[in-house]
């Protein structure tokens, strides 16, 4: 699985490597259930939101560690 991966982000550039083509963001303006306060939701959305953009980058610095170290010949 990890050699697919290394494999992958080997043809496109770092920067593009987990990026889908078109950018996906979920729409903030969601339904807010009966009794909970619509600025929460939003907030709690864009906290999660943060978090998997985080979590991307984090996968996608460790790959390129791992790519870089492979074309030194380590």
């Amino acid at each position: 699985m990890m050699s697919a991966l290394l494999r992958y982000a080997a043809r496109r550039p770092a920067t593009q490597a987990f990026r889908p083509a078109a950018q996906q963001q979920r729409s903030l303006w969601i339904s807010v259930p009966e009794g909970q306060d619509a600025s929460r939701v939003k907030r709690k959305r864009k906290n999660e939101e943060q978090n998997i953009r985080r979590a991307n980058r984090r996968v996608g610095s460790m790959i390129d560690f791992i790519l870089r170290r492979k074309k030194s010949g380590h």
